[in-house]
């Protein structure tokens, strides 16, 4: 019958979750094996283009440290960092047992709607690292914390 000459809708969700495991372990083989080479580069569109660094800026080195297993000196670079890292693990993980199983589970979960508190959640982490980059002299102060700074207006 004309079924034997397609391929089963199995064999494609598998090849994605495949792709998903290689490109994350990918992307931290080169952050493995060439920790110096990456501090030289930036891959923040919003550094690159305004020249501010984003609430997540400094977790590419963080995840290069963590890697090397200067794990204290990761955490103060970008704690952000961590519970990225834990969610990526996540993924990782439900993307081998959906490529084990055959089945597609992983990218309708994330196209889902999301609930509110917790996107909510993920805003006021963003904004709390970004006040820690401020803080540590990572960049200079934006518009919403001249109240806070003490350079501003003497």
């Amino acid at each position: 019958s004309w079924r034997m000459f397609t391929k089963p809708k199995i064999e494609k969700t598998r090849y994605k979750s495949l792709l998903i495991v290689l490109i994350l372990l990918g992307g931290y083989l080169i952050l493995f094996l060439y920790p110096h080479q990456i501090e030289q580069f930036t891959f923040c569109p919003l550094k690159s283009v305004v020249g501010i660094p984003c609430p997540a800026c400094g977790s590419t080195r963080a995840t290069s440290l963590f890697l090397q297993g200067n794990f204290r000196e990761g955490l103060l670079l970008n704690p952000l960092t961590l519970l990225t890292h834990l969610v990526l693990l996540v993924g990782l993980v439900w993307a081998v047992i959906d490529f084990a199983r055959g089945t597609n589970t992983l990218i309708p979960a994330l196209r889902r709607k999301w609930n509110p508190y917790i996107l909510s959640s993920f805003l006021v982490l963003l904004i709390l690292n970004m006040v820690w980059n401020y803080f540590k002299g990572l960049w200079s102060v934006p518009w919403f914390f001249w109240p806070l700074s003490p350079k501003i207006g003497k």
